[in-house]
């Protein structure tokens, strides 16, 4: 679902006065802009979840994004992407095909070529952090959808127009 039309954006696209005032009416004054603020670590966070969870708040902050209710997600981001990590690596140890033993009908042991079940674990992971990364604004899709938090970091025009070009 995308965001909610501000008053701002609805006079660029030219809307009529009366849509302008149903919009307003729809929109309170104070739900515009969450608070900016860093939310607090949760203490249950291996060291590599912790390295995760901080550059995850750097990228937020440097956004201007980030507010002190994103922790949860955040946790549950950070504990994802670790899992994701170590996942894939034993999967690329293993192999997507794996050979097991079975059984026949008439108790004769044979070799079977098998898809590796990793692999569905390391796709339901992947689509947990794709969900994820849309539930914070880190994906290109979403990256325009998140508004700025009030007292947050934004971007000037200088910003957007040395983009790319710093050292």
């Amino acid at each position: 679902m995308s965001r909610p039309l501000t008053i701002e954006d609805a006079k660029l696209r030219g809307y009529s006065n009366p849509a302008l005032k149903r919009i307003a009416r729809r929109i309170p004054g104070d739900a515009q802009a969450l608070e900016a603020g860093q939310p607090d670590a949760p203490p249950h966070l291996s060291a590599a979840e912790f390295s995760v969870w901080n550059a995850t708040v750097a990228l937020l902050e440097k956004r201007g994004t980030l507010t002190p209710g994103d922790g949860p997600s955040l946790a549950l981001y950070a504990q994802t992407v670790v899992e994701h990590a170590a996942e894939r690596a034993r999967l690329d140890e293993e192999g997507r095909v794996i050979i097991v033993n079975r059984l026949d009908k008439h108790g004769h042991a044979i070799l079977i070529h098998s898809v590796n079940p990793r692999v569905r674990v390391v796709r339901d992971l992947e689509r947990q952090l794709t969900l994820l990364l849309r539930e914070l604004g880190l994906t290109p899709l979403r990256r325009h959808q998140v508004r700025n938090a009030k007292g947050g970091a934004s971007l000037t025009l200088e910003d957007l127009l040395t983009f790319g070009r710093e050292a």
